[in-house]
């Protein structure tokens, strides 16, 4: 079982969203505050990029990231990757190395659809 600190932040991806087209959206909540909907490919991006960076890598390894699929995915392999995914974004939310950099909070303005009642990042510090 993998064992991080708490981060400042909760984060959660509770349920997940299949657009008209088929496409699957994971809705990630911050602090229960705000939402947004993440594609997985999105999602595969940040995890390229933590991965391959040296400079921020995290002082303990992240969980494994959800493998891709070539198929179309079924209700229970949507819930499995979902229920990963959190894991996942929780360890990340949990590395200040991470969380602090322009690259992340860069993907998080480019990646959301936020349903906010609070921007996800008013301020530099929303995040961390």
């Amino acid at each position: 079982e993998y064992r991080r600190a708490e981060a400042k932040r909760a984060i959660t991806v509770p349920r997940t969203h299949v657009n008209a087209e088929g496409t699957v959206f994971y809705v990630i909540e911050v602090d229960g505050r705000y939402s947004g909907e993440f594609r997985y490919s999105a999602l595969r991006k940040l995890h390229d990029w933590v991965s391959s960076s040296s400079e921020y890598a995290p002082e303990e390894p992240l969980p494994e990231f959800p493998g891709r699929s070539m198929f179309k995915l079924s209700f229970g392999d949507i819930e499995d990757r979902r229920v990963l995914l959190e894991e996942y974004l929780q360890c990340v939310l949990a590395e200040p190395k991470i969380v602090r950099t322009e690259e992340f909070k860069e993907f998080v303005r480019q990646n959301r659809k936020w349903d906010s009642k609070v921007p996800l990042l008013a301020s530099p510090q929303m995040m961390i």
